[in-house]
């Protein structure tokens, strides 16, 4: 009812927006962290339409991808390469970047048939070779759905080789992902403590202390220990009691998966990114705040209403999701 601050049930969907221009994103995920550790993307060949956003389809927008999806417009995310490790965490990194497509489970490669040392090494290469192979070949006249299947048949032939050893590929791959990550969170629209205590009009002392009081989102950078902080995090409206509230509703949840979700476009958000419906009024776009409107009018909200609750409904729904794979 209006003027309720109680979320209305509502089923949950895998589904968002498909983003102006359609392009396919290889994945790296790293089964014991469940983070992203190597992207490589490519325009399709049908760059030019709006993407179908199939049952289970979800497109992508979090900032850690930034560089590398701007070259792609944006892209639903089909392919998902698992590296070895647990299988429920990788599962469930999988889960949350692409709930339909072809995931390639290596670990289960490795120990059925074995894998050559130089598959892992160039997996990527193959990837994006088969897709300019394809492309050519149609000369851009095959659909996304006949791209993906078409692709998918290519790689199943790649990935079924015998061999012996894979973990020195793996390392390279976990070192070259790593490096991959440092950079991205070292740049663009991540902040260092420093550069946020200036903004926050605050020292940097107290900046840390807010990260480990869980008041601030930050993701800490592998290897230097050292935190960034995603620019929307030290909006008002996210900082504080907000970000400790999603912290405390998800106890134990890994930052990056945190992270994934709150930049992630949601269906059940009418495609607004979790962090989007935290963001102070004063910081929204026109378009933000029609979107934001709407979806408070959608779930018989009081005007003016605040969107955590819902939020961390959402949230937690992906952790139980997450728990039942």
């Amino acid at each position: 009812m209006a003027g309720t601050s109680t979320p209305a049930k509502r089923p949950r969907s895998a589904q968002a927006s498909a983003p102006p221009q359609s392009g396919f994103l290889p994945l790296i995920v790293d089964a014991h962290s469940g983070s992203i550790l190597h992207v490589a993307p490519l325009r399709a060949a049908n760059a030019g339409r709006t993407a179908k956003s199939g049952s289970g389809a979800t497109t992508q927008g979090h900032e850690l991808l930034y560089y590398e999806l701007q070259a792609a417009g944006g892209a639903p995310v089909r392919y998902v390469v698992l590296l070895h490790g647990k299988r429920e965490r990788a599962v469930d990194a999988a889960r949350a970047l692409a709930d339909e497509g072809l995931a390639i489970d290596l670990d289960a490669v490795s120990h059925k048939e074995g894998a050559r040392e130089s598959l892992l090494r160039s997996l990527l290469e193959k990837t994006l070779a088969s897709f300019k192979e394809i492309q050519g070949r149609h000369a851009g006249g095959l659909t996304e759905d006949e791209l993906i299947r078409e692709v998918g048949e290519t790689l199943a032939d790649k990935v079924s080789v015998s061999a012996t050893s894979v973990e020195e590929g793996w390392q390279e791959l976990l070192e070259r992902g790593l490096r991959s990550k440092v950079a991205m969170l070292k740049s663009g629209p991540f902040k260092s403590t420093t550069q946020a205590s200036e903004l926050l009009g605050i020292g940097e002392p107290a900046v840390r202390k807010r990260i480990r009081e869980q008041k601030l989102f930050a993701l800490k950078v592998p290897g230097d220990g050292e935190h960034r902080i995603p620019a929307w995090a030290l909006d008002p409206g996210v900082a504080g009691a907000a970000a400790a509230s999603l912290y405390a509703s998800v106890p134990g949840m890994d930052e990056w998966q945190l992270y994934h979700f709150l930049s992630t476009p949601n269906g059940n958000l009418n495609g607004l990114r979790p962090f989007e419906c935290l963001l102070s009024s004063a910081t929204l776009t026109p378009s933000l705040r029609a979107a934001r409107d709407e979806l408070v009018s959608e779930l018989e909200l009081g005007a003016g209403a605040s969107l955590l609750a819902v939020v961390e409904d959402e949230l937690k729904a992906e952790a139980r999701e997450g728990r039942a794979a």
